[in-house]
């Protein structure tokens, strides 16, 4: 009872109620993966809501915005991938807020990852999908192989170099450097085209028999 007299004065943040609002409480509550979408379909009070006011208030300020650098960098991702930004093109001035950390967060933000595994699955998924083009693919697909395993043998390689000289100049390796000058990265990305001309004219093949029947 006193948390729900504490919430009907008013307030935003969790810091705004002098009474302490329990995590299980809080999480129900508060905005976590915001989908403007889904509040205008399903909740009714989202135009009192303090935070869709002030996303709907983001895309059309044109002069200059506060945000944090989360905001920023998933907008900038949006950017990147095509999709409807969350802060309009048409402001002029963005004021940063704790920007120490700027740098590493758009770091991750366009940081993908990629390993063995994931590159080794994508391959059979298509060697399964193509069975008919078994034996034509079969030989770029090692090639694949060979081209993937001294990928990762050559940056296995870099690695060790990096952690030698940090150890030698007792120093920690804060994130390693790659030289992409790597002599089975132009061979593998030959395979992968390779492969896909092998692939799509199959596809047009059976588009153009079934056509015909």
């Amino acid at each position: 009872m006193q948390i729900c007299n504490e919430i009907e004065k008013g307030g935003y943040q969790r810091t705004d109620w002098d009474s302490s609002i329990p995590d299980r409480i809080w999480n129900k509550i508060s905005v976590k993966d915001f989908n403007p979408k889904v509040c205008e379909l399903n909740y009714p009070y989202k135009d009192s809501c303090f935070y869709y006011a002030h996303r709907q208030k983001l895309l059309y300020t044109c002069d200059f915005i506060i945000c944090n650098q989360d905001l920023l960098t998933i907008n900038l991702k949006k950017r990147n991938n095509e999709h409807k930004q969350i802060i309009t093109k048409k402001c002029e001035f963005v004021v940063i807020d704790e920007a120490h950390n700027l740098e590493s967060k758009v770091r991750n933000c366009y940081t993908t990852e990629i390993n063995y595994n994931s590159l080794e699955k994508g391959i059979e998924q298509s060697r399964k999908k193509e069975r008919d083009l078994s034996d034509i693919i079969d030989e770029k697909i090692g090639e694949y192989y060979e081209s993937l395993d001294q990928i990762f043998a050559d940056l296995e390689k870099q690695i060790q170099k990096q952690d030698r000289k940090a150890q030698k100049d007792e120093k920690k390796v804060e994130r390693y450097y790659v030289n992409r000058d790597i002599d089975g990265l132009e061979r593998i990305i030959n395979c992968i085209h390779d492969i896909y001309l092998q692939v799509s004219i199959q596809f047009f093949r059976r588009l153009i028999i079934m056509s015909m029947l």
